[in-house]
């Protein structure tokens, strides 16, 4: 048997030294490893904790919004309401304004005068705000304006007299609203979770939001860092020396509506993350020493673990976090990807849809909203944010609500579309008492319809009875006369009568495509003989437009109306513009004379109904226009100087959603 050779300690020694080196090389590498891993760790949290607080800030800009339009339309609705109310007195304003937490309720006069109001305090202490002079000067009869003392206002001119009525909201409130939405409220809230040093907004300006601990900082025009990240709209991170202590800094640029406003700076403490750190390296040191690899794996796996605890706790505080602001938003929030698989919703969805969370999330848009109702798809579709649109939705109980749709893009890295997400404000309740007052407000238009009806055929019957009652006693007399004066008497009662008719009998719009210059040329020919009877010239300024869709007969019947009042009203050797032209959104008519023109006062009752100045009309003329005009949904005014010019101007709409048929009264 051969005999082994006894293993030389000096080899021992060698493979000990080896190993020790070993050893230490891969404690150092495995400890910068860590040391890397867990800086890129806490970057990331800092990134994630930032991302958050753009879109919260983001969302509180918009809530913002939404919180002062809410609040103008309730001062509104209050004013409107008051208005219904035939019998006022102080007390009675006193109530409403307790009841609906209003400051204050003034009435007005059309001359300034304070008539009555809601506040304690003497009536000769309260004046009207410079604001009003738009409505007591008859250039507005609805308005909203702050007052000196920061008051949210809103006036209205009554209905049935000139007094003015105004509803003024605490400007404390408004400030308190927006305190506990903002952005300040955001970052001090965000500046309690642990581990935070400090949260600020800045801008080039200064500071503009900051927590509590912050009293100055470099101006980003004197460190560069700041400015490159800025102006190279990227976010970024550094080691960063914070009243002697040193922190990480994350930052990342914000922008308003595509503008740069500033940039959000982050202070992550780093005493944990030096801590951990330092009894890393000596739990690596002491494992390797004993267990070699397999101690390090250990710790390692260990480590690891807890950085990803960590981290991941982190994201739960902050998701938990957004979604307390969300759901404390009245209006419903749902958002889907590019897929329309819907990806979140907050609390006000559920109790507005009567879908719960689990039912929603996951899901494909269109299971639950087939046609597109809150406009999501459409938004994809058009790659563009959508403003305020009115849409109607039926709830799964076949209850009809009527929702106000704000949409917007969701980007991700490099601006690609990832999504979108809509805001849903529910307006039944406002649809219902606006239908209300419309109601109200048709009601009163066909009494005063009615009595104008019966003065206008009152006159006729009395010519015609004086006329039989001639005839009678006068055999002589020239027969075929006063039977032409019967037969135009009878003609002005039809006249009347279908007129009225049309004005109370619900419009039903045909719509077909029509060329409107085809149209207007057609109606100038007819009226060309009795204008150039008149010396009158009638000139034509078309464009090429594109077709509409439109009452063909209904429009007729306005261009008709219209271009024969300016015939009517135009003198001798006068002269008369037709004019079409169009954008993208819409086609403009204009019709101007040099007439005799329409006075101030006249201007304001043009389209009142039985309002006439032509001898011989019988004032429903305009009214029915108007209708017919809105009917298209498109609007019709009327600008004029006496003895000078009157203009009248139509703006149709070029596209428009709405069937081919529809009543309207």
């Amino acid at each position: 048997m051969r005999k082994l050779k006894r293993f030389d300690p000096k080899y021992i020694s060698w493979i000990s030294i080896i190993l020790a080196l070993l050893m230490i090389t891969t404690s150092f590498l495995v400890i910068k490893r860590i040391e890397s891993s867990m800086l890129q760790i806490l970057e990331k949290e800092g990134y994630a904790l930032l991302e958050s607080l753009i879109t919260s800030s983001e969302n509180s800009i918009k809530a913002t919004d939404v919180a002062e339009q809410m609040l103008e339309d309730r001062l509104l609705g209050n004013a409107k309401v008051i208005d219904q109310i035939e019998k006022l007195h102080r007390e009675k304003l006193l109530t409403i304004a307790n009841e609906t937490h209003l400051k204050r309720i003034d009435i007005f006069d059309g001359k300034g005068t304070l008539l009555m109001t809601s506040s304690l305090y003497s009536q000769q202490e309260i004046s009207p705000p410079s604001a009003l002079q738009f409505i007591f000067s008859e250039r507005s009869k609805i308005m909203s304006f702050k007052t000196e003392d920061g008051d949210f206002a809103v006036a209205i001119k009554r209905l049935n007299s000139y007094d003015v009525i105004v509803c003024y909201a605490d400007a404390k409130y408004i400030y308190n609203l927006k305190q506990s939405i903002g952005i300040g409220n955001l970052i001090q809230k965000v500046s309690k979770e642990p581990g935070i040093e400090y949260v600020l907004l800045q801008n080039e300006d200064g500071i503009v939001f900051a927590t509590k601990n912050i009293e100055k900082m470099k101006k980003i025009s004197k460190d560069t860092f700041l400015k490159n990240a800025l102006i190279s709209n990227i976010k970024a991170s550094r080691e960063f020396d914070f009243e002697g202590r040193n922190v990480l800094e994350v930052v990342k640029p914000f922008f308003i509506e595509n503008n740069p406003y500033g940039i959000f700076r982050l202070g992550l403490s780093l005493e944990d993350y030096n801590s951990v750190l330092q009894g890393t390296k000596r739990h690596i040191v002491i494992l390797l020493l004993l267990l070699f690899f397999i101690g390090f794996v250990i710790i390692g796996f260990i480590v690891t673990s807890q950085n990803y605890r960590l981290l991941n706790e982190s994201f739960r505080q902050m998701e938990s976090f957004t979604k307390k602001v969300m759901d404390g938003i009245n209006s419903a929030i749902v958002s889907i990807d590019k897929d329309l698989i819907i990806t979140y919703m907050n609390k006000s969805t559920s109790s507005m849809f009567s879908f719960t969370e689990e039912s929603l999330l996951g899901k494909n848009y269109k299971l639950f909203f087939s046609s597109d109702e809150l406009l999501l798809e459409k938004t994809l579709s058009l790659k563009r944010n959508i403003d305020e649109v009115e849409k109607e939705y039926t709830l799964p109980s076949g209850k009809r609500i009527y929702l106000g749709v704000t949409t917007s893009l969701l980007t991700g890295e490099g601006g690609r579309i990832a999504g979108a997400t809509g805001l849903i404000r529910d307006l039944t309740l406002i649809k219902k008492l606006k239908k209300d007052l419309e109601e109200r407000e048709r009601l009163k238009t066909i009494s005063d319809l009615a009595s104008g009806v019966a003065h206008e055929i009152r006159n006729p019957l009395n010519a015609l009875r004086l006329s039989i009652g001639k005839l009678k006693r006068d055999e002589k007399r020239d027969t075929n006369k006063l039977l032409q004066i019967i037969t135009e008497e009878l003609g002005r009662i039809e006249t009347t009568v279908e007129d009225f008719l049309s004005f109370t009998r619900p419009f039903k719009v045909r719509l077909s495509e029509i060329n409107l210059n085809h149209i207007l040329d057609e109606i100038i020919s007819l009226m060309e003989e009795k204008a150039f009877t008149k010396g009158i010239v009638v000139k034509k300024e078309f464009e090429v437009v594109p077709v509409i869709n439109g009452d063909e007969t209904a429009l007729r019947r306005v261009f008709m109306n219209i271009i024969g009042n300016s015939v009517d009203a135009t003198n001798d050797g006068g002269e008369i513009i037709v004019k079409t032209s169009y954008n993208t959104n819409h086609v403009e008519i204009s019709v101007k004379d040099t007439g005799i023109g329409i006075s101030k006062e006249d201007i304001t009752r043009i389209f009142d109904p039985y309002f006439s100045k032509k001898k011989g009309g019988t004032g429903l003329g305009m009214s029915i226009a108007k209708r017919i005009v809105e009917c298209h949904k498109g609007k019709i005014s009327i600008t004029s100087e006496v003895g000078k010019e009157t203009k009248v101007t139509i703006i149709l709409p070029l596209t428009e959603e709405r069937s081919q048929e529809s009543d309207v009264r």
